[in-house]
């Protein structure tokens, strides 16, 4: 089962979840995506946590785009010329969402 989440501060506005969790399961594939509201503070400890509790991968958003760079194992070049990265679900490693590329791990994207 895939285990996803997105950080931000604040985050209850987010749509994320609703639209992930959306395409998962039209999609069929077994899997739950949560929002965490992580302060800038306790970013971290929140990236620990994934990696802890075996998520597949995780988003960030404001304000954590550039600060959890740091906190990944490696960084897609598409994050690093972007300046800031937006998902990570390629085994802790930094892609940028709004770059056309292949989520491995979680589907294949043809284009």
């Amino acid at each position: 089962m895939l285990r996803l989440a997105v950080l931000g501060y604040p985050i209850a506005h987010s749509v994320s979840p609703d639209l992930h969790q959306a395409a998962l399961d039209t999609l069929g594939i077994e899997g739950r995506y949560e929002a965490w509201a992580v302060s800038p503070a306790d970013l971290p400890a929140a990236v620990q946590r994934l990696r802890d509790e075996g998520y597949t991968g995780a988003n960030v958003t404001v304000p954590h785009k550039e600060a959890v760079v740091p906190l990944v194992d490696s960084l897609d070049p598409s994050a690093a010329v972007v300046a800031a990265d937006a998902r990570g679900y390629d085994r802790y490693s930094g892609l940028k969402a709004m770059v056309p590329c292949v989520l491995s791990g979680v589907m294949p994207l043809s284009f």
